[in-house]
């Protein structure tokens, strides 16, 4: 199964399965024009980086690799804190309020999530 294939099947298991936390679960939660907005602004930050050449060295596309596998093996409301924090840019007061948690809890998670990304990175050498 390819990746495209994957991420197809955990979209659909999501929408007939919601987990609380995931946050493609919040996606559909918030209708049609939040998914196809999040689409476009994935689109746009690929076109970018491919204007601009990006290229990576072997290293740093080993570390990725490390990375995009010790993410798949966190829990799916850590991969949502970590979306949220990472890739939405969201701050810490906006995760509070979809997590219905304090900010305090927030910073503790990522900080433990941070560290288990860690921990996950170096038994994969």
């Amino acid at each position: 199964m390819n990746s495209f294939e994957q991420m197809e099947s955990v979209i659909a298991q999501r929408r007939a399965q919601p987990q609380a936390g995931s946050y493609t679960c919040y996606l559909f939660s918030q209708g049609l024009d939040k998914i196809l907005k999040k689409c476009g602004e994935e689109c746009a930050e690929t076109i970018i980086a491919a204007k601009n050449g990006i290229l990576l060295d072997t290293e740093n596309e080993m570390q990725i690799q490390k990375l995009q596998q010790a993410l798949t093996q966190l829990k799916p409301d850590e991969q949502a804190l970590v979306t949220l924090f990472y890739e939405e840019e969201k701050n810490i007061e906006e995760i509070a309020y979809i997590f219905h948690l304090t900010e305090s809890n927030v910073k503790v998670k990522l900080h433990r999530i941070r560290k288990k990304l860690c921990n996950l990175m170096k038994e994969e050498i």
